[in-house]
């Protein structure tokens, strides 16, 4: 967090209570100052924020703090609170117009600033400066001249005033007033104190605050009063006595996040002034003491039935005032809030060898670019990908205690750790040889028939778990274990097949591979191979973990489960699957697998390639449909068909004869084999009479679907390779 100080100032405007008020666990607070009364009038803060030391080494130091925050693990946001013209030098710090910086960094500048909180920042001038015509121009210059004059005509009053109330030694009044008076004089007719006229160039060609950054502008309010027959009169707004409102908050964007705040700082009694301007101005070169002066004007006030009130705040009360920094506070709160993602719950973290943890936690953020680890304190230098939850700590020391904290992370904020959770490595893990499999619990998806991993305990090799989707339950049963070093470590790995039934007369299989711990290696669900409808697991054959390659025998089957229902299941073809262990997963390296039997049923057929027909029947349990096939024209090709067939033009809708066209003069119909893994595509149930403006979903399928929805008439697109159709795909014409 970046304190930026105003005009005809420096950093030492921020006094304890700003730190006190804005300094988080999780922030660092500090200054840029580039204000140096002791230069007179070239003290840069009365300077323009184009000036080198302003707005540009403003920008370099959002750069430099937003480095050094990446640099320590931050996120690399810098989060700036202006006061007065500090917020005309963030403007300026924020666009390439200002700051000498090319587009690209500036872009990559403002990328790092999170939010802008600004305190009476005079955005379209001030209105102590007039309101730039040539009357109240002159009039200004003219109060300036005056001040001057007082300031060099009355400068040892005025400089052992300002030594009393900063507690110096008054035998330093000369000193104050050779630098104050230049400086007053600065004050008044500097760069900075002319461009604060309304409409001045530069004013007008200080770019606006980036879209992207929100803002949060408070304005100070104060009511100019006045006493006339013993009742106070209100004069109206006057801002924070040097910036108005409207000025203040000219920087808020409608319909964003951006707030416009105000301050309530009371009254100011101008009575009290008038009867100042009233007083004599005293000839000699010695002015009444400022004691008598506001007892000389009080008693004036009080016989003519005023009350004294004075503002409880104003501009340059700004920057310590409770309410203002209370504000700030606000406003910095609630951008950390909306941005920083959830705390991660339910950290666990369980030994996986004598060297290395398993960590997992719940993910509960939705706006988490990823996530941090720190080991006994020391942040991880990798990170992990957002939706991450679970990970692996390697490289540790075997009986040694390790604690470990998750935090969720985005471009912004972090969030806060978890609970630090801690365990011990042990000196040496059980091996996976030593575990009871047959009454082990186990994680599992039935080989990939479910998206969720579910708790299986098994006894005696069995147990009936809970089946999410159907009403049955899946039944699971170790089929067998074998055990053999395929890690190359020394140290033996066990292979564990484990059958699954659906309840549906479908068992498939997946294997497990664990090592010390146990802990599990990975799991492999082998798949069939081309021309096959599934696979199962050979009983009759076995499993092998040799050097780094695990064997398993295999049953491939040409019928599906629907055709073994209905009687036509054929025998499986044996054959062996292999996988190998690449250090990291389980890599299928090769097969031993007879090609798929050639099925003598198989009716001839001249159909070969990309086929559009209407299918007329369907026999499931041979896996034949009869198809009356058509000829099929699109675009040109479509046009030329229409003319040659004589298309009246009256039938030329929905894109017929421009996009498509087809011939259906062929009366001869074929009976065409389906391939037991031909990928079948049809319509959406609740789209039986599809809407031709609309898009259609479509949904895998099987031929007794497409048998059920013979009676809509549905054109069928189809491959057809080695006299098997290998797709079907139900597609609509208007």
């Amino acid at each position: 967090m970046l304190l930026v100080h105003g005009y005809a100032s420096s950093d030492e405007a921020w006094g304890q209570n700003a730190f006190d008020k804005l300094c988080y666990a999780r922030s660092y607070v500090t200054t840029f100052n580039y204000g140096n009364r002791s230069l007179g009038e070239q003290d840069p803060s009365l300077m323009w924020v184009n000036n080198q030391v302003i707005g540009p080494d403003l920008a370099g130091k959002i750069r430099d703090l937003s480095k050094q925050s990446k640099d320590q693990g931050g996120t690399g946001k810098v989060l700036l609170v202006a006061h007065s013209m500090g917020g005309l030098a963030i403007r300026c710090a924020l666009s390439s117009s200002c700051n000498k910086m090319t587009k690209p960094e500036t872009e990559e500048l403002v990328g790092n600033v999170g939010t802008v909180v600004t305190f009476g920042t005079p955005n379209t001038g001030s209105f102590l400066a007039g309101n730039g015509s040539p009357e109240d121009t002159a009039k200004a210059l003219s109060l300036k001249a005056l001040g001057v004059e007082l300031c060099n005509k009355y400068g040892p009053t005025i400089g052992n005033a300002y030594l009393l109330a900063n507690s110096k030694n008054t035998a330093d009044a000369a000193e104050w007033l050779t630098n104050y008076c230049p400086y007053f004089h600065g004050m008044l007719y500097g760069e900075a104190a002319t461009s604060f006229t309304p409409g001045t160039k530069n004013l007008t060609d200080l770019a606006d605050l980036p879209k992207g950054v929100p803002v949060t502008a408070v304005a100070g309010t104060v009511q100019y009063k006045t006493t006339t027959f013993y009742h106070d009169v209100n004069l109206g707004d006057k801002g924070d006595l040097i910036v108005d409102q409207a000025s203040a908050h000219a920087q808020v964007r409608p319909g964003t996040t951006d707030a416009g705040l105000t301050v309530d700082c009371g009254g100011l009694n101008i009575s009290l002034l008038y009867r100042y301007l009233r007083l004599p101005i005293p000839q000699s070169d010695v002015i009444p003491q400022h004691n008598d002066l506001a007892s000389l004007m009080k008693d004036d006030l009080l016989l003519n039935g005023g009350n004294i009130e004075i503002p409880t705040c104003w501009h340059m009360t700004e920057p310590n005032d409770d309410r203002f920094l209370g504000d700030a506070q606000r406003a910095i709160d609630k951008w950390i809030g909306d941005n920083t993602p959830a705390t991660p719950t339910g950290l666990t973290a369980d030994p996986l060898s004598t060297t290395s943890v398993r960590l997992s936690w719940n993910d509960v953020s939705l706006n988490e670019n990823g996530f941090k680890i720190t080991v006994n304190g020391t942040p991880s230098p990798d990170t992990l990908a957002s939706n991450s939850t679970t990970t692996d700590i390697p490289g540790l020391t075997a009986d040694t205690n390790y604690c470990f904290t998750v935090e969720a992370f985005n471009s912004a904020v972090r969030s806060a750790p978890t609970a630090q959770v801690c365990t011990t490595t042990p000196k040496e893990l059980p091996l996976a040889t030593s575990v009871d499999w047959a009454n082990a619990t186990y994680q599992t998806k039935c080989a990939d028939q479910f998206q969720t991993e579910y708790s299986v305990p098994l006894s005696d090799g069995m147990n009936n778990a809970p089946n999410p989707a159907v009403p049955d339950s899946l039944g699971y049963g170790l089929e067998t274990t074998a055990a053999g070093d395929i890690t190359g470590d020394g140290r033996p790995e066990v292979a564990v097949v484990l059958g699954c039934s659906t309840g549906l007369n479908n068992m498939v299989f997946e294997i497990q591979v664990f090592t010390d711990g146990p802990t599990r290696l990975g799991v492999i669900v082998p798949t069939p191979d081309a021309g096959f409808a599934r696979v199962g697991f050979d009983k009759t054959a076995e499993v092998s973990l040799a050097g780094n390659t695990l064997s398993v025998g295999v049953d491939l089957f040409t019928s599906s489960i629907a055709d073994c229902r209905n009687g036509g299941c054929d025998p499986p073809v044996k054959g062996t699957y292999t996988w190998t262990w690449d250090g990291k997963q389980f890599v299928k390296t090769g097969d031993t697998v007879p090609p798929p039997p050639t099925n003598t049923s198989i009716p001839p057929t001249d159909l070969s390639g990309d086929v559009h027909g209407f299918i007329k029947a369907v026999d499931v349990a041979k896996s034949q449909i009869t198809l009356d096939k058509i000829d099929w024209f699109t675009g040109a090709a479509a046009t030329q068909a229409c003319q040659e067939d004589n298309v009246p033009e009256a039938r030329h809708l929905d894109g017929w004869c421009s996009l498509y066209y087809y011939r259906n003069i062929n009366p001869a119909l074929r009976v065409v084999a389906v391939s037991p893994t031909a990928t079948i595509d049809t319509f959406d149930s609740q789209h039986l009479v599809p809407d031709p403006h609309s898009n259609l979903a479509i949904t895998p399928s099987d031929l007794a679907t497409v048998e059920a929805r013979i009676r809509w008439q549905y054109k069928y697109d189809l491959s057809v390779t080695n006299g098997l159709v290998t797709s079907l795909r139900e597609f609509y014409q208007p």
